[in-house]
């Protein structure tokens, strides 16, 4: 039996390095992605639904890599009168012609700037495996804006659970906002109100190394009860961690060397 040749190794060897610096997006996609609400998959998230589930699918995310979101009105915040809380819709989704994850609340009363948030919203995401951001934005928030009182939304994400390592995280502000610490938490402050379907309240969040947990908080400024206020959340897009695709590259390696030998 002959041994594999040098260019029939370095030829196995070259597709799974391929593999782990060609890693493909996968997209936590809202209106698009198979969801189980609570009732089995079907296609887009449920309006209103308080949590789901979807699976990251992909030539990378072959294992699959299970995603879950909460959706949560903490304190005494309560939806907007003008409905579409909870809601995939394209009511506040900027110049683009998908869907987001429609937030809209009122009644937040947080008190003086400085004190800690009580009352908001709060988006989670829990990754089953670690992911990192594709080298552009994980995700876009839609309409940052002020109509009397200002909007205020902040990310946390962390790998290892919602105690786990915090990993620093990146916004980029429009015309109607800017970045500022409010209620001792980094994010995005509105100061200027901008059309549900303009990009003006846009702002992109950017997440360094790989993270397997999100938290979004939506707030409005002290004196804002009973205005309704929105923001809309985009798609996500994320990779695999490059240590995943490195085990994976092994295991194509070393599953096409065995096939190698016993045809030799």
């Amino acid at each position: 039996m002959k041994p594999p040749s040098p260019l029939r190794k370095t030829t196995i060897l070259g597709a799974a390095l391929a593999l782990v610096v060609s890693a493909s997006a996968a997209t936590v996609d809202w209106n698009a992605g198979s969801w189980d609400n609570g009732s089995g998959f079907n296609t887009g998230y449920d309006n209103g639904a308080a949590n789901g589930s979807t699976v990251l699918t992909g030539p990378d995310f072959g294992l699959g890599i299970t995603v879950n979101v909460n959706y949560a009105l903490i304190g005494t915040t309560v939806a907007g009168a003008s409905g579409g809380n909870g809601n995939v819709d394209t009511t506040l989704n900027g110049s683009t012609l998908d869907p987001s994850f429609h937030i809209q609340t009122q009644t937040d009363g947080n008190g003086v700037i400085g004190n800690p948030l009580v009352n908001y919203a709060v988006l989670t995401f829990n990754f089953s495996g670690n992911v990192q951001s594709n080298g552009s934005a994980v995700f876009t928030v839609y309409d940052i804006d002020k109509n009397l009182f200002s909007e205020f939304v902040t990310i946390e994400a962390r790998s290892g659970g919602s105690g786990g390592t915090l990993r620093t995280v990146s916004y980029t502000t429009s015309a109607a906002n800017t970045l500022a610490t409010q209620y001792s938490q980094a994010g995005v402050l509105a100061t200027g109100n901008a059309g549900n379907s303009s990009d003006d309240g846009n702002s992109l969040f950017s997440i360094a190394g790989n993270f397997d947990y999100i938290r979004l908080i939506f707030a409005q400024q002290e004196g804002n009860s009973g205005i309704d206020h929105g923001i809309g959340i985009s798609d996500l897009t994320v990779v695999p961690e490059p240590s995943a695709l490195a085990l994976a590259g092994l295991g194509i390696a070393f599953a096409a060397g065995r096939r190698v030998r016993r045809q030799s």
